[in-house]
């Protein structure tokens, strides 16, 4: 390198956007310009003469911890004799303040003999880009953590390019190690269930092609294992200035946990949990959409109250365990011998209803069906069970209310079927009655 006196050095470097500063070849300074004065928070006067050492900088590493002597900048090339570049290099600012970071290379320049005379180092501010990068690792860091918590998987298409981000999570999610399938932007439409398919098609290509920057949508996604994981898919859509989609993002959750919890809550309230049945809530609800059918059809139905005889004293005798054993067991016999079309509840206690449906287009061939499948249902239960080991007889007593849809009520539909029950029971058990307005003037009586 051509030498250059050192004092003319400042008065050449001062308008460089760069701080300077010459040390000597025992390494004092021996010159700085005006922005090292500054940026290292001392005059020229000061500067001068400083050597290297621990006793006069405190400067840090890129990660914040102490820097040794010995990695100094001008340490290092007089150690080595040769250049030392892109170092970062942190500056105290006091007790209360920021520290400053520095950018640093070092030069040796050595005479014609090729002595080292002194070392130049040229340093620029990078304390902005600094505290980006540490927020934006604090940003990342914390992302990290929520991500750990979550049961969201990540995703990202740039739509441009055709480049694909899948996270692990949403790999694991599907069984699968990360990259062991061919990761592009069609993978996760292949994966979809061919029933959610068409409609997540439509769904995507109608929010690519519209204004829409965000989404929600619901579907399934292939398990290596083959069954399918219930997903709801969020995020967003980035658009240039003209609207059009440029990058698409968004997060997978999956819904196994939650579909199960609704499927639970579900059961829990339509179901009845000793037999499996439909409860009370639900018949009501069935019952109400047969009756709508029958009115549009002019049909006949008919509303079945089955009781079992003498069920209090199989409890009484031998206990809520058996008795709980015997309703599960006509439970399932009765759901046997009925029609698919037909619908079977339990209400409590030993008490099920029967809900039959196109029994015929007039009263009197109503009748003759309903027989029918009462006979059977009746041949059905009355055949023994057995109870932990021992055999007990049961028999049914049901009352009938015919319906035609036209004047029906279900509460009083109910109560008709309720009162023809107890008639059958007065008349001496394991038969059937069909409810008359004899049975409820008498009841009202």
């Amino acid at each position: 390198m051509t030498s250059t006196p050192a004092a003319d050095l400042p008065r050449r470097l001062d308008d460089l956007p760069a701080g300077v500063v010459v040390h000597g070849a025992d390494g004092r300074i021996l010159s700085a310009n005006r922005l090292a004065c500054r940026l290292l928070g001392q005059s020229a006067v000061q500067l001068k003469g400083i050597e290297a050492s621990a006793a006069a900088w405190q400067f840090m590493r890129a990660d914040g911890k102490p820097m040794s002597p010995e990695q100094f900048p001008v340490n290092v090339v007089l150690r080595t004799r040769r250049k030392c570049a892109h170092l970062i290099v942190g500056v105290p600012a006091g007790a209360h303040g920021a520290p400053r970071w520095l950018i640093c290379n070092a030069y040796p320049e050595c005479d014609s003999s090729g002595c080292l005379r002194q070392v130049v180092v040229c340093f620029t501010d990078c304390t902005a880009l600094k505290r980006t990068k540490l927020r934006l690792q604090h940003s990342e860091k914390r992302l990290r953590l929520v991500l750990r918590g979550s049961t969201d998987a990540p995703w990202d298409c740039d739509l441009a390019s055709g480049e694909v981000y899948y996270s692990e999570r949403w790999w694991h999610m599907l069984g699968y190690r990360p990259g062991s399938l061919h990761a592009d932007g069609q993978l996760w439409l292949e994966l979809t269930h061919p029933d959610d398919r068409p409609q997540v098609e439509a769904f995507m290509g109608a929010l690519l092609e519209g204004r829409r920057e965000s989404y929600c949508i619901e579907f399934r996604l292939r398990h290596r294992d083959g069954h399918y994981v219930p997903v709801l898919s969020r995020g967003f859509v980035l658009r240039d200035r003209q609207g059009r989609a440029l990058r698409l993002s968004g997060t997978n959750t999956d819904l196994t946990e939650r579909k199960a919890a609704e499927r639970r809550i579900h059961e829990l309230a339509y179901f009845d949990h000793l037999t499996g049945l439909p409860n009370r809530r639900l018949l009501v609800e069935e019952l109400d959409k047969v009756l709508a059918r029958s009115h549009r059809s002019g049909g006949f139905g008919a509303v079945v109250f089955l009781d079992l005889d003498n069920f209090k004293l199989l409890n009484d005798t031998m206990g809520h365990d058996a008795g709980d054993m015997l309703l599960r067991q006509v439970g399932a016999r009765l759901r046997q011998a009925l029609r698919h079309s037909d619908h079977l509840a339990r209400l409590g206690g030993d008490e099920f209803v029967i809900v039959l449906e196109d029994l015929g287009a007039s009263a009197q061939a109503a009748v003759i069906e309903v027989h029918r499948v009462l006979g059977k249902l009746q041949r059905c239960l009355v055949q023994p069970y057995s109870l932990d080991g021992r055999l007990f007889a049961s028999t049914p007593s049901m009352g009938v209310a015919l319906f035609d849809g036209v004047s029906a009520d279900i509460e009083t539909l109910l109560k008709q079927a309720d009162l023809a029950m107890y008639q059958a029971k007065s008349d001496g058990r394991n038969t059937m009655r069909f409810f008359d307005p004899g049975m409820q003037a008498s009841a009202e009586h």
